[in-house]
């Protein structure tokens, strides 16, 4: 299975990363980078693992961290990540 993201989520991650390694640390956001790539791999392996979103219709929800969660999309061999949000954060 192939892994894409979406321009959304896209964004959205390049906004997360940024507010990680200013307001924390570079070594906060390689850390989070770890960890979603962890996930990715889960989801990757097991798409129907991970419960399905109420917020997205037809989509899944995976916490990565207690601050975050993606949202995604399987769509034959292609796992569409749709959106990245931080569930504490605005930026």
């Amino acid at each position: 299975m192939t892994v894409i993201l979406s321009a959304k989520a896209s964004r959205q991650l390049e906004d997360l990363l940024t507010y990680l390694e200013e307001e924390w640390s570079p070594q906060s956001r390689r850390k989070f980078q770890f960890q979603l790539n962890r996930f990715l791999r889960a989801i990757k392996s097991m798409p129907g693992a991970f419960p399905a979103s109420e917020k997205f219709g037809g989509a899944r929800k995976c916490v990565v961290t207690p601050q975050t969660s993606l949202y995604y999309r399987v769509k034959g061999e292609v796992i569409e990540i749709i959106s990245v949000q931080a569930n504490r954060q605005n930026f």
